[in-house]
């Protein structure tokens, strides 16, 4: 308790004395001010007991504040460590629109709940904008674009958390790659030992760019998918426990495009290829047909979305997390339990 008084020479602050030898605290110059602790207990008060506290849902922690920028591989691994998580693994050429279902999320969720999902939270709200960039009206451009990841750029994840009442608070991690290191990787250019986010994934999707698809690339499309699959597969990289989603998208595009039906053909003969050498080495391999950012009137954006965010993260229980180690910092503020208003 920090004790103050109106006598001018009295110096109890100091020396813990009464001037005028009075009992400290019973004084009647000394005027009291509560301390830190004794503000934060409201229990008493006649306001606490009229006010009902303000009831936080659990899933919207309170969490350390981030700088925003994509998440490095020990960032990811801190999240994991948190709580129950998914890895989201996406895996396709450059412009196929591997970052362009990230922001498809992001956008999706200001908007309120999303498929079952209500958003709970971002560590990488700025590298969210600064990927939408060239879909915003300020940036000037005629239509709405994507900025490519880089291959110096290396790997990043970004960080989406949702919550639904069957299954909790859920972090999803959702890998940002260079198309062209896959690239690389399946050319032997690059070796497999990097490729954290594949050995790690509880979840990998495979982008076959459905504009492509519908041109006449379509053969080299294919066998782009296959090669990769196939060499990730022989490398160990794609093992048993891999869940696997192979996606078409734009198919916006598709459907708009003169060629729609060969491309349904091309695509449900890539599937059965993919089944019938995979099958025995993967877990399961699904398929799904989405426009992340529809440009045709027939085809709503965020089309087959929701469906594909469900497999990635409802269908089966959420790996086992191992918690990290917890200390308590020294200042009280630092200290404070938003959940009970007190000091933990």
């Amino acid at each position: 308790m920090a004790v103050d008084c109106t006598n001018p020479d009295c110096s109890v602050a100091e020396t813990g004395k009464c001037v005028d030898g009075f009992e400290v605290g019973k004084c009647p110059h000394v005027k009291q001010e509560s301390s830190v602790l004794d503000l934060l207990d409201t229990s008493s008060t006649e306001e606490s007991a009229s006010t009902p506290p303000v009831e936080v849902p659990e899933y919207l922690n309170i969490t350390p504040i981030y700088d925003g920028t994509i998440l490095t591989i020990q960032s990811a691994a801190d999240v994991l460590r948190s709580g129950p998580a998914r890895v989201i693994t996406v895996i396709g050429p450059s412009a196929s629109g591997k970052t362009t279902f990230a922001l498809c999320l992001y956008d999706a969720f200001q908007n309120g709940p999303f498929g079952k999902w209500e958003f709970a939270g971002s560590m990488t709200l700025p590298a969210f904008e600064l990927r939408s960039h060239l879909s915003r009206a300020k940036c000037g451009n005629t239509a709405p674009d994507t900025e490519r990841t880089l291959i110096k750029e290396g790997l990043g994840f970004l960080h989406l958390a949702v919550h639904n009442e069957a299954n909790g608070r859920l972090e999803l991690l959702i890998s940002d790659r260079s198309g062209e290191h896959y690239r690389d990787v399946s050319d032997g250019v690059e070796g497999y030992d990097d490729l954290h986010e594949v050995s790690r994934a509880d979840y990998i999707l495979f982008f076959v760019d459905g504009k492509k698809l519908a041109s006449d690339e379509r053969h080299g499309v294919k066998n782009e998918v296959l090669g990769l699959v196939r060499s990730l597969v022989e490398e160990n990289v794609l093992r048993k426990n891999h869940y696997v989603g192979v996606v078409l998208t734009k198919y916006d595009h598709v459907q708009a495009s003169q060629h729609a039906e060969r491309v349904d053909t091309d695509f449900a003969d890539l599937m059965n290829k993919l089944h019938e050498r995979f099958d025995p080495s993967l877990a399961n391999i699904n398929e799904f047909k989405i426009a992340a950012r529809s440009e045709n009137a027939d085809i709503h954006s965020r089309y087959g979305v929701a469906s594909l965010l469900e497999d990635c993260v409802g269908a089966r229980s959420v790996n086992t997390y191992i918690p990290g180690p917890v200390s308590l910092p020294d200042r009280v503020f630092l200290r404070l339990n938003a959940d009970d208003g007190g000091v933990s």
